[in-house]
């Protein structure tokens, strides 16, 4: 019994003497300690559209846009949801997130995911192409797809002052021409003023 005591404290004291003890401070950021759950989500990607705020169907300069995304979950588990973009072409004053992370997805819910994306001033006129995926993270279940749209560079805009009912004949402009035309430095009174935009 003796012989039984003093081999577990010896093997108690080796175990203890080459335990490290590690001290330190880690890097700012922030932990996932979300545990993944026992079953598996299973997401459908039932509607894409891309949206922006002019209607023409074209990001335009100094507009932000969105994909967006209709998403379900019709798995057994909950799903912790991302949506990755990969540029396929220039992307060159156009911003977005590479990484967009849309949360957790409960069994049998849906949920709206709208990724933004936006347009600089000096954006140009072409088409914009990139690969989509939409990640599970926990089970690693990945929906891809290709995504494209048109960009619009900014166009300033052409005003055309039109005048109607103007009379150049009166006394007060007697030095005018009154033939009823607006010559070169004549003055005249205008009754209608109107702008018009032709862009």
């Amino acid at each position: 019994m003796f012989t039984l005591l003093l081999s577990l404290s010896m093997l108690l004291g080796q175990a203890e003497a080459k335990r490290e003890v590690v001290t330190g401070r880690s890097p700012p950021g922030k932990l996932d300690i979300t545990a993944r759950p026992a079953f598996p989500a299973y997401i459908k990607l039932l509607e894409k559209d891309f949206t922006e705020p002019s209607g023409n169907r074209a990001l335009d300069a100094e507009e932000t846009g969105h994909l967006v995304l209709l998403i379900s979950n019709e798995g057994l588990g909950k799903g912790r949801i991302k949506v990755k973009l990969t540029p396929l072409t220039d992307v060159e004053h156009i911003s977005f997130p590479r990484s967009y992370d849309a949360g957790i997805l409960d069994v049998g819910k849906t949920t709206t995911v709208k990724v933004p994306i936006g347009a600089d001033f000096e954006v140009g006129t072409m088409r914009r192409e990139f690969r989509v995926e939409v990640v599970e993270e926990y089970y690693r279940d990945i929906i891809p797809f290709t995504f494209s749209f048109d960009t619009k560079a900014f166009e300033p805009p052409e005003f055309r002052v039109i005048l109607k009912d103007y009379d150049d004949s009166r006394e007060i402009f007697k030095r005018n021409n009154p033939d009823g035309s607006i010559d070169a430095g004549e003055l005249i009174p205008i009754a209608d003023l109107r702008a018009m935009n032709y862009i």
